[in-house]
């Protein structure tokens, strides 16, 4: 893929993950938001080169700054906490397309396999707790028993 189309792509990936945020930017806590855009951040790592990696992570910071933390449409920081979400969306960026992402191709470590096999088993674990939730939900409230 050229490195034209790897920026587009990137540009493209982060506004696919900021549009929503920002609709439903009255209903998401900030961590919400840092979170959803963290993704697009590791969705850029995964496919794409340095470059891309470090325009996403720019991205994600410039618009979580502007548009998620007030006041909105500024990059003025009121909050000094901020600075640290900021300072952990660029080294986990930096973390996953620099160390992560490579490891996955190294010949011998089996990082893909243990990558899938943990996959399933949160999966499997995020049903299990699905299903103990659903159950739960299902029982009578024991109000009875306050006198």
């Amino acid at each position: 893929m050229s490195t034209r189309r790897a920026y587009l792509g990137t540009v493209a990936i982060m506004a696919a993950v900021t549009a929503p945020c920002l609709l439903w930017r009255s209903r998401l806590a900030t961590v919400d938001v840092a979170m959803v855009l963290l993704l697009g951040v590791v969705m850029v790592s995964a496919r794409w080169a340095r470059g891309p990696a470090l325009l996403a992570a720019l991205i994600s910071i410039a618009a979580f700054d502007f548009l998620f933390v007030p006041p909105y449409y500024t990059f003025d920081v009121h909050d000094g906490a901020y600075l640290l979400t900021f300072a952990v969306m660029l080294a986990l960026a930096a973390t996953n397309r620099l160390w992560l992402t490579p490891r996955l191709a190294l010949p011998g470590i089996g990082a893909l396999r243990q990558l899938t096999r943990n996959s399933a088993i949160e999966f499997a674990l995020g049903l299990v707790i699905l299903a103990i939730v659903a159950m739960l939900g299902t029982l009578h409230p024991a109000i009875h028993l306050v006198k």
